[in-house]
């Protein structure tokens, strides 16, 4: 397995967690989005949070 197949995993899951796309943490600018924990994300996920940050190196996913 490549290094960009497990980025291209990563940020499925996270997409998953958090109900974004995955093209959102491809942008080249800030993105929020309204946080909603899918069926699949990780328990600790489906706590409530205050606010949620995400990056893989390009943008900040703000939740």
């Amino acid at each position: 397995m490549t290094n960009k197949q497990i980025l291209q995993i990563a940020m499925e899951q996270s997409a998953m967690d958090i109900s974004c796309k995955v093209e959102d943490f491809l942008k080249n600018s800030p993105v929020v989005v309204n946080y909603n924990a899918g069926p699949s994300a990780k328990k600790y996920y489906k706590e409530p949070k205050a606010c949620i940050f995400v990056s893989y190196g390009r943008t900040l996913l703000h939740l």
